[in-house]
């Protein structure tokens, strides 16, 4: 299947996935609401497992796809900290960012020339996140400071470093085993879960209780988002699986325009046609940065 197809299914039900997940966090905190998640995907990881390839597993393979899910847990969990705090149309954008930080860390660290075309790319970049939140940093020269001003934008941060890693190792496995894109994810879905158990016990909460605490119309909504999430996250890895990293995260962060539009209409979030203008320029700053 073409891989371009696959990303953007992955960008549209990644996006009503968001949608979704900011209107049950209002509801229930950031941590019962990833580990709720989990106990359904839970589930949902099995019955990928079942028909699978789950056996052709090697113990480095393994290792490798438990460090993974940590570093996508904590992703993910930093994710909804911040969706709950801000604005949909605020906090996704800045999550496209990801490109900006690898350019540049890739440029000091690893002696990476930039090229013209990428340098404007990081301008343009620059531009949008400006644009994104105009009143926060119209005292600023650096506009990427947004994301260490606040609490709540430092989440987005650490979402971002651990985005980029998860991302790596998730072309690095699913190239390197024999796995499939499909089984992948099973795997990604129990660990997810044990996690996220794992971070409750430590938190002093109650899993039973909590599971038993939830309403019917809770548990609905979270049942849709698990099959959004399921699809996104199994037509990510396939499209990743054919193409590179950066090429199918680019085409996939158009699933940032559809949840800032929709959400943010859906949300009655303000300063929507300037959010919309810089979610644009935002991407298009990431097809300059990232396609060569």
């Amino acid at each position: 299947m073409n891989w371009f197809f696959l990303a953007i299914l992955s960008a549209i039900f990644s996006a009503f996935s968001a949608i979704f997940q900011k209107k049950i966090l209002k509801h229930i905190p950031a941590l019962e609401f990833s580990f709720l998640l989990s106990f359904i995907g839970l589930f949902w990881g099995t019955a990928l497992l079942f028909n699978s390839n789950w056996y052709e597993i090697d113990v480095k393979t393994l290792f490798l796809i438990i460090f993974d899910s940590i570093i996508g847990a904590l992703a993910f969990l930093n994710v909804m900290e911040a969706l709950k705090r801000m604005d949909i149309s605020k906090a996704l954008p800045l999550l496209t960012t990801t490109p900006f930080f690898v350019a540049i860390f890739a440029f000091i660290f690893l002696g990476e020339k930039l090229s013209i075309q990428q340098i404007f790319g990081l301008i343009f970049l620059i531009g949008g996140v400006f644009l994104l939140d105009l009143k926060f940093e119209k005292k600023s020269l650096l506009p990427f400071l947004v994301l260490l001003k606040s609490t709540n934008r430092k989440y987005i941060f650490f979402a971002l470093l651990f985005f980029t890693l998860s991302a790596l190792l998730d072309k690095y496995i699913i190239v390197k085993s024999s796995l499939t894109p499909i089984s992948y994810v099973g795997y990604k879905q129990l660990f997810t879960f044990l996690i996220f158990s794992i971070i409750l016990r430590w938190k002093k909460v109650e899993i039973f209780s909590l599971i038993k605490s939830q309403k019917s119309k809770i548990w609905f909504n979270l049942f849709i988002i698990s099959i959004f999430t399921i699809i996104y996250r199994v037509t990510q890895i396939s499209a990743i699986e054919i193409a590179s990293v950066g090429l199918v995260l680019a085409v996939k962060r158009l699933s940032v325009l559809f949840a800032t539009f929709f959400g943010g209409k859906y949300f009655r979030e303000e300063n929507q046609l300037s959010r919309n203008f810089a979610v644009i320029i935002i991407l298009i700053s990431i097809l300059l940065i990232t396609i060569r």
